[in-house]
């Protein structure tokens, strides 16, 4: 299985080609057709610091979720934009760049200072490598997350971080 969540990068910067081609990954799901056809949503790529430092740490960047804040973001607009972070996420692990994505443990307030004008529900951080999986082994039990998924009803949850959103 090569597509899993990595907390602790290597670290290091990428190099002129792997930039390159995160560049033209999210070209490329900025063009695709979304399920809903949710206006102006769309991902960006931006440079690390977003991520809370005791979950994740030495990322190169972060794949940001963008929905226009200039109306009331609806739940198809974030299963849209999900949508296209989702493909990026899918074609950098083809390309052996590292990735996880983050719904509340990111500074949401400098993601959303960063791209003016728009709701950020989630990120995706992402990096070269990773650390041994007893580092991150041990983070997660610093953390208290368990080793396993969680229900689909802890996972996801509505812009304001207030209510579940259930299948």
């Amino acid at each position: 299985k090569d597509r899993h969540s990595v907390r602790i990068f290597k670290g290091g910067d990428l190099t002129k080609t792997q930039k390159d081609l995160i560049s033209e990954i999210v070209a490329e799901a900025n063009s695709l057709e979304t399920p809903f056809h949710s206006p102006g949503v769309e991902v960006s790529v931006t440079d690390g610091g977003l991520g809370n430092p005791s979950v994740i740490r030495n990322e190169s960047g972060f794949i940001v979720c963008k929905i226009p804040a200039n109306r009331s973001p609806q739940r198809t607009d974030i299963i849209d934009v999900c949508y296209l972070a989702h493909h990026v996420m899918m074609r950098m692990t083809q390309n052996h760049i590292r990735t996880i994505w983050i719904a509340g443990t990111y500074d949401q307030n400098k993601a959303q200072k960063r791209f003016n004008g728009y709701l950020i529900p989630s990120v995706i951080a992402f990096g070269i490598g990773e650390s041994s999986p007893q580092q991150n082994e041990r983070l997660k039990r610093m953390m208290g997350i368990p080793s396993g998924r969680f229900p689909y009803d802890q996972l996801f949850y509505d812009l304001n971080i207030k209510q579940r959103i259930s299948e």
